[in-house]
């Protein structure tokens, strides 16, 4: 068996290509991450001034520009996933929180060559000190989130819901 392939309904064949199409695997992935980032949001909306200081223990951005991204990302963060878990604006969405992520990764693999153990500031404001094991952790999280975004970008950019004559795909919206 070609390890690619993965057995699929009735024993038929399976492409990893067609399993990521899927149409409950994109639901589930529309679902868990738009779920995660409006549950992130709302922790960081109840507490800006926590947010702020969780920006700034990461030491990359001017003071003047930690307040204003410290009040906005929440609210872009809460509308993507909220856009996400109601299956509107899904490319738009996935994209935007695909570049978060990319982001996120970045500030947090800074931050660990930096030797800085800082709270990652994901789900809501946390106190300074974190272990090497939570900075790992949350680089896996956001690294298997920036998947799911990616999948599902793609899925809707490569036209998930119809094929490229106009009819339904079987596996699909």
């Amino acid at each position: 068996m070609d390890s690619r392939r993965l057995s699929g309904h009735h024993g038929e064949q399976m492409t990893a290509t067609t399993f990521l199409h899927n149409r409950y695997l994109q639901l589930l992935l529309r679902l868990v991450l738009g779920g995660l980032f409006v549950w992130a949001a709302i922790g960081k909306i109840s507490d800006p001034e926590g947010f702020a200081k969780s920006i700034f223990r990461y030491r990359l951005l001017p003071a003047g520009l930690i307040n204003i991204l410290a009040i906005t990302l929440p609210f872009v963060e809460l509308f993507a996933g909220g856009f996400l878990l109601a299956g509107a604006f899904r490319r738009g969405s996935s994209l935007l929180l695909s570049c978060f992520l990319s982001v996120f990764l970045i500030a947090l693999l800074s931050a660990l060559a930096r030797g800085l153990q800082i709270d990652c500031g994901c789900f809501a404001p946390a106190a300074a000190a974190a272990s090497i094991y939570d900075i790992f952790s949350a680089i896996l999280r956001d690294l298997c989130m920036l998947l799911a975004a990616l999948a599902i970008f793609f899925h809707e950019a490569g036209g998930g819901r119809q094929s490229s004559r106009g009819e339904n795909h079987p596996l699909q919206e």
